[in-house]
């Protein structure tokens, strides 16, 4: 079972059974550290500064992003401006990022009943070397997971947005009596709250 702790019950001098005595002050600490350690929150997001611009039926985006620890670079995008055009149900974006050497054509995802499918197709010129990935999932691929991107309009030109993960495992326990003493397995479930993504977006068309 996933994060669980084996927390023995000692028996009382009066035969009944007691979760806590005068010795558990370790115990608490360490019950404490496990649960400070299984629900955590991680504010470590990547900041995006976009200037974005339509170009007849194209939406060009020039991003400078910078990772919380690592190099800022600079990404380019290029995809069509109407998601609901011909060119859309085949072709989802266009990304060149400079300092990987790299450019990648992404497709729309794929629905092949409850699968998705989506290809990547790549070029990296500095090694000269092309790829195709692609990537099959399900619809519930995501499964108790919550992602989603908060939307703030500053004005009719520029927005702020921010995206944000929630994934969470609930706690549970179980127990026996007899057959070796009294004994429970309990799992302290887990959450990780994440802030992953900050972006300001700046119209310029």
């Amino acid at each position: 079972m996933s994060g669980a702790a084996l927390v023995p019950v000692p028996a009382s001098p009066g035969g009944g059974g007691s979760a806590y005595g005068d010795d558990d002050e370790e115990c608490t600490d360490e019950l404490i550290d496990r649960i400070l350690e299984n629900y955590q929150f991680h504010f470590k997001p990547e900041t995006r500064i976009k200037l974005k611009q339509r170009v007849s039926d194209l939406a060009v985006c020039a991003c400078y992003a910078k990772p919380w620890d690592r190099t800022p670079r600079w990404r380019f995008t290029l995809k069509p401006a109407d998601k609901d055009g011909p060119t859309s149900r085949y072709v989802r974006s266009l990304l060149v990022v400079p300092a990987l050497s790299t450019a990648a054509v992404f497709s729309s995802k794929i629905r092949l009943n409850i699968f998705r499918l989506q290809f990547v197709l790549s070029y990296n010129w500095a090694r000269r070397a092309p790829n195709l990935e692609y990537r099959l999932t399900t619809k519930w691929s995501d499964g108790p997971r919550i992602k989603r991107k908060e939307r703030f309009q500053v004005s009719d030109r520029c927005n702020l947005s921010c995206k944000w993960n929630l994934d969470a495992h609930l706690p549970d326990m179980e127990g026996h009596l007899g057959g070796g003493g009294n004994a429970m397995d309990v799992d302290y479930g887990s959450m990780l709250f994440e802030v992953s993504q900050l972006d300001i977006s700046l119209d310029i068309t």
